[in-house]
């Protein structure tokens, strides 16, 4: 039988590490004025973007895609004359 990744004693000091680091995280958080939180988020969201896309992400946008042709096609078609 292959053996666990982590004992159960190592799973609870993993998660109380864990919980510790959050809600430091969140003291800090909230410490933050309006404007620095805006900002925080602008650069997280630049440097999403600078990522490449997954595949996923390319199969996505080829769904939406095909559904924006079809919702036109059927538009299209509604419209009277």
């Amino acid at each position: 039988m292959p053996k666990p990744m982590m004992t159960p004693l190592e799973f609870r000091r993993w998660k109380q590490q864990w919980k510790a680091i959050n809600e430091l995280d969140i003291s800090e958080t909230r410490g933050l004025t309006f404007e620095q939180k805006v900002e925080d988020l602008s650069e997280l969201m630049a440097w999403a973007r600078s990522l490449p896309p997954r595949d996923d992400e390319v199969e996505i946008d080829a769904v939406r895609q095909r559904w924006i042709k079809i919702k036109r096609a059927t538009n299209a078609r509604r419209r009277p004359e």
